[in-house]
């Protein structure tokens, strides 16, 4: 599948949808982190698509840190040609000066071929 992208502050920005349960489809802003191990969304977000939020359960491991995330279980309804169901997320709250709603990290990433090409900003998950 090929997604349009918007590159801003230096990342490879994505909309992508949410959802939890039967409420609706969610759209959001995801930043392509392929240094992230772990796909992150903001607390804010993850509550307003009816996410629960489950215990400090989940270890974020930086450059010389660690430290204990919330998590949530969403689906990505439209993320490729399949639904992508009952991923764990971190809740995290990125710095405000982005203008995100998170990152999508390798545990998803992991599963497809990326190819991004800048010039014509598209990236294609096969």
């Amino acid at each position: 599948m090929v997604k349009r992208f918007l590159y801003s502050q230096g990342l490879v920005i994505i909309s992508v949808h949410i959802k939890t349960g039967n409420k609706k489809k969610l759209p959001i802003l995801l930043a392509v982190d392929t240094g992230s191990h772990i796909t992150a969304i903001s607390p804010k977000t993850l509550t307003k698509a009816g996410a629960e939020l489950l215990a400090d359960n989940l270890v974020l491991q930086g450059i010389g840190e660690k430290i204990l995330s919330p998590s949530a279980i969403i689906n990505f309804p439209d993320f490729t040609e399949t639904e992508i169901n009952a991923v764990m997320v971190a809740a995290y709250q990125l710095p405000e000066d982005y203008s995100i709603d998170g990152v999508i990290g390798n545990d998803i990433l992991q599963n497809f071929k990326v190819t991004i090409d800048y010039p014509n900003q598209t990236i294609t998950f096969e």
